[in-house]
C-alpha cells in the first residue's frame, strides 16, 4: 500500500539540490510549453543555461524580468519503492554570464549561453513511499 506525504521546505531544498535536471514551464501565448533544462542551486535560487534563440531563451527576452513560471524536479528510485516531485512557482530574469560564469550548466554546444535565474515564490514536494513497480 503506497502512501503519500507533503515534503517540508528544507527536504525540498535537499532534493531540488540533488538533481541536475528539470523541467522549467512557461506560456508565450500560444499555450504552456515545457522543457527540459539542467540547473543548479544558488543560495535561493536556480540558475540555468539556454541557447538565446530557444523557445526558452526568447521567452525571458520578451517576458523577463518578474514573470512567473513553473519549474518541476522529480526522482522514481524503484528499488526503494519511493518517488517524490518538487514543484517551484518563481519569477524568471536574465544573469549576465560573465557574473554567473563557472557556476551554471553549460549552454548547448554551437548556441550563444543565456543564463536565467529562478527566484521561488512557492516551493512545494511530495513523496510517494510503498510505490510497486512491475
Amino acid at each position: 500500500m503506497s502512501a503519500l506525504e507533503m515534503l517540508t521546505l528544507n527536504e525540498c531544498w535537499d532534493r531540488l539540490r540533488s538533481q541536475q535536471i528539470g523541467r522549467i514551464g512557461f506560456d508565450r501565448g500560444r499555450g504552456p510549453r515545457i522543457h527540459p533544462v539542467g540547473y543548479v542551486v544558488r543560495g535561493g535560487d536556480l540558475l540555468l543555461t539556454t541557447s538565446e534563440d530557444s523557445e526558452l531563451g526568447t521567452f525571458v527576452r520578451m517576458f523577463g524580468g518578474g514573470s512567473v513560471v513553473s519549474f518541476e524536479a522529480d526522482q522514481v528510485d524503484t528499488s526503494q519503492g519511493e518517488q517524490w516531485s518538487v514543484l517551484v512557482g518563481a519569477r524568471v530574469a536574465e544573469v549576465d554570464p560573465d557574473v554567473a560564469k563557472g557556476r551554471v550548466p553549460e549552454a548547448p554546444v554551437g548556441h550563444d549561453e543565456m543564463v536565467v535565474r529562478l527566484t521561488p515564490i512557492e516551493v512545494t514536494g511530495r513523496r510517494m513511499t510503498g510505490v510497486e513497480h512491475s
